[in-house]
């Protein structure tokens, strides 16, 4: 019998958690090699801070400055490791994440919102 190995890839996602605790995954993909990983992450970061409070936004903003973290951040993933970062304050919490999985070819990129209803963020604002 022979062994097949499926490719390596990364699935990424951002994840929001309501005032009830409850998670929702506002968006998520897949990837080839964890660069493209982390940079989908750090655009995810990019596209929810403006909605952040000063506090909040300033770690998120001092996370995305931090190049050598990036970099060990994508050795992390390469060596089959997880990698996550989460930010927020009180009831409202972003938590992005990146996992290494086997691809399959008919698999190599999915979308969450086009498997589950997309729910609004509305505005929150974290701290409040």
């Amino acid at each position: 019998m022979f062994g097949v190995s499926l490719p390596r890839g990364y699935w990424c996602r951002i994840d929001h958690s309501n005032p009830d605790g409850a998670p929702v995954c506002l968006r998520g993909t897949t990837t080839l090699d964890p660069e493209q990983a982390v940079g989908w992450i750090r655009e995810a970061a990019r596209d929810v801070a403006w909605m952040l409070d000063r506090r909040v936004f300033a770690k998120v903003w001092a996370w995305l400055g931090d190049h050598p973290g990036a970099a060990a951040a994508v050795a992390e993933l390469g060596s089959g490791r997880p990698f996550d970062f989460q930010f927020g304050a009180g009831q409202y919490w972003w938590t992005l994440l990146a996992r290494p999985v086997s691809l399959l070819h008919l698999t190599a990129r999915c979308h969450c919102l086009e498997q589950v209803e997309e729910a609004p963020i509305r505005g929150y604002r974290a701290g409040l």
